[in-house]
């Protein structure tokens, strides 16, 4: 009796473990066609640069213009 529980135990375990190796693999896949996709597409976004750090800004320069960049209003 305990033994076949025992199997049990061990059939259920072995399936779920399987479903979520499937899943991960499905998951995995989909982020391997996602990041080429994103890498295809990246040269369309509208900047390639940093400006703060192309404008060689120290510390109490990102806060001032952090601090324009909150006061923006549209």
């Amino acid at each position: 009796m305990q033994i076949e529980a025992f199997k049990d135990s061990l059939a259920l375990i072995d399936s779920i473990y399987e479903k979520e190796k499937s899943d991960f693999t499905d998951c995995k896949s989909f982020l391997d066609d996602f990041n080429k996709e994103y890498e295809k597409l990246s040269y369309l976004r509208p900047y390639h640069l940093n400006i703060i750090d192309e404008l060689h800004a120290n510390e109490n320069s990102h806060s001032r213009i952090l601090a324009q960049i909150l006061r923006y209003k549209k």
